[in-house]
């Protein structure tokens, strides 16, 4: 199905989203630094914690729904042209983990809007503090293979 991603986020595309970003971030209700030392709870929220509470599973689901959307409609509105559900939630996911602005500027972007093979890009974004990390390679895999499977459609 395709999806022109700049005239909005569907609900089917943040839910496939959100479930495939909790997939790989977890649910941690109890705050903790993350690899790159960035204060994070909840399914790897970064904005506004508090490190003196414990989350409920009710503040972490509205607080992902939150950061997800927001992440989703900034990095959304960078594409510029006609992508599948499956490439919207790769990218999302990315911009979620790596920040929208990044990816905004990134050569992925570039080709994609460019309509140029672009999938192989995810791979690029599995460093923190310039080292790479068997996680984020295996996440970048993973979204690599949805944005393939994508542009298949």
């Amino acid at each position: 199905m395709n999806i022109k991603a700049k005239a909005g986020l569907t609900a089917a595309t943040l839910a496939a989203a959100t479930a495939f970003i909790v997939s790989w971030e977890g649910n941690k209700m109890k705050p903790y630094k993350d690899m790159a030392g960035i204060d994070t709870a909840c399914a790897g929220v970064t904005k506004g914690i508090d490190f003196s509470k414990i989350y409920t599973a009710k503040e972490c689901a509205e607080m992902n729904a939150t950061q997800i959307q927001i992440h989703a409609q900034e990095v959304l509105a960078c594409v510029k042209r006609d992508v599948t559900q499956d490439e919207q939630v790769a990218l999302v996911s990315l911009a979620y983990n790596a920040g929208s602005s990044a990816i905004c500027k990134s050569t992925l972007m570039r080709k994609l809007n460019a309509n140029e093979s672009y999938c192989d890009e995810y791979l690029r974004w599995n460093l923190v503090n310039g080292k790479p990390v068997r996680g984020l390679t295996n996440r970048r895999t993973a979204e690599r293979a949805l944005c393939i499977r994508g542009t298949q459609q």
